[in-house]
């Protein structure tokens, strides 16, 4: 039997980390990002935390079709912001128009953290900062079942 080990006092061991995730709420996400290797780690990461991925996208401008062609929304979507195609900025506008998406938790995926007010003004729900790890995917899964319940915690914008 393998051993968790535990990062320092006071650490949550990956169980703890996993039930963390469970207790939120059934969790689906979509991810967008033109780099393979991005989504092939978010994949896996999600996949240790038993989260389903219903679409890995290679640009913002196939979320909507995605969206629109899954019989059950996901729960979140992580959105690379500078893709070749198209600008994930633009995509959340062009997202944010539609009634059935207007509420759907999205987080900006991106290395350029200067830009956070920006990502506030335009209808993200939080960012997560290239290179993140599993604690930062942890951390937007529980808090997009915040942002789904519409509790207090859920309405600040999530910086990881």
């Amino acid at each position: 039997r393998r051993r968790l080990k535990s990062k320092g006092r006071g650490a949550a061991s990956r169980a703890e980390q996993a039930a963390e995730v469970t207790e939120s709420g059934p969790h689906s996400a979509v991810v967008v990002d033109d780099e393979k290797m991005i989504r092939a780690v978010v994949s896996r990461q999600m996949k240790r935390m038993s989260v389903p991925l219903v679409g890995t996208l290679e640009d913002g401008d196939m979320l909507l079709e995605c969206l629109n062609g899954l019989a059950e929304p996901p729960t979140c979507v992580l959105l690379d912001i500078v893709m070749r195609r198209s600008d994930g900025v633009e995509v959340l506008i062009e997202l944010r128009t539609q009634e059935k998406w207007k509420d759907l938790p999205v987080y900006a995926m991106t290395s350029n953290v200067e830009a956070l007010e920006r990502y506030k003004e335009v209808g993200f729900n939080g960012l997560i900062g290239k290179p993140f790890d599993r604690a930062a995917l942890r951390k937007m899964l529980v808090h997009s079942a915040a942002v789904r319940r519409s509790e207090k915690a859920g309405a600040e914008f999530l910086v990881v």
